[in-house]
């Protein structure tokens, strides 16, 4: 394990935070793996040198979770779609939604 200097720990979580670098240049750049960054800049290592002030890290990958823009039915109609008694394909066909969806929400 490479150890580092406190000016080099300062420069690294700058650098990163000011967007100069991704995690891996700088690894690259510094001779050291990933995961040393990455714990260099979360502050879980070298905590005493400069703590971090709150360093997030930038989103990788596409975004995660419910896109509410792309919802089929509202709150109040999935409410409706609960307290109605008819078939699930009956319910499908007046909401314009498939049966499986009909059935998650009654499920929920």
């Amino acid at each position: 394990m490479r150890t580092f200097t406190d000016a080099e720990v300062r420069d690294i979580r700058v650098e990163y935070d000011a967007g100069n670098g991704s995690i891996t240049s700088l690894a690259q750049l510094h001779g050291s793996s990933r995961a040393a960054i990455h714990k260099i800049i979360r502050g879980v290592t070298y905590k005493d040198v400069d703590p971090p002030r709150c360093y997030q890290l930038r989103p990788r990958g596409r975004a995660r979770g419910p896109r509410p823009e792309l919802r089929k039915l509202s709150l109040l109609e999935e409410a409706e779609i609960r307290g109605r008694g008819e078939s699930n394909r009956a319910l499908s066909r007046v909401f314009g939604v498939s049966v499986e969806t009909i059935r998650q929400i009654k499920k929920r």
